[in-house]
């Protein structure tokens, strides 16, 4: 409610008296006051709606998520292509726009060779998946990322390390 201080008195906006103090000073601060407290009891008004509001809706059940659904795995492993078919640098695409795979890394067999219209071109690989991006059972999803691999245009060969490797977040 909105308050008038005149001289050393406070009043209502409605012209009733609410106290008065020794000086102009002093009237100055019970009329703060009055403002604070009104404040405090609207903010603790508004808090108690807000609390019964939450209170009157049931909380939603997590979902129980599987141990690896927040891993990274990394397979690593060789690769044979046919450069002639597809760039390199177009498989290596292909591989990453696969659900789950975030990063993939080439590293030529043989130091400082050219990619270009290469009939097997041979690199070691390394492929980083993400288990955010599958659904189901992570151990089926990884094993259908190695099919896929090997079904892209220019991939003569995709050879894996005997397992995926769980690791750190990236």
């Amino acid at each position: 409610m909105p308050y008038k201080r005149k001289d050393n008195c406070v009043y209502k906006e409605t012209g009733a008296k609410v106290g008065c103090s020794k000086n102009a000073a002093g009237a100055e601060k019970y009329m703060k006051a009055l403002y604070a407290a009104e404040m405090k009891e609207s903010f603790n008004s508004k808090m108690r709606i807000r609390i019964k509001e939450v209170e009157d809706f049931t909380p939603i059940q997590k979902d129980p998520i599987p141990s690896t659904s927040n891993k990274q795995f990394q397979i690593a492993g060789s690769i044979i292509t046919n450069t002639k078919v597809k760039p390199q640098t177009d498989i290596l695409s292909a591989i990453r726009s696969l659900p789950g795979v975030t990063i993939v890394n080439s590293q030529a067999t043989v130091p400082g060779s050219n990619t270009d219209g290469q009939l097997r071109y041979q690199a070691n690989i390394d492929v980083k998946i993400d288990t955010h991006a599958i659904e189901g059972d992570v151990k089926t999803a990884i094993k259908k990322i190695i099919d896929d691999v090997k079904k892209i245009d220019g991939v003569v060969e995709f050879k894996v390390s005997p397992k995926a490797t769980v690791t750190k977040p990236y």
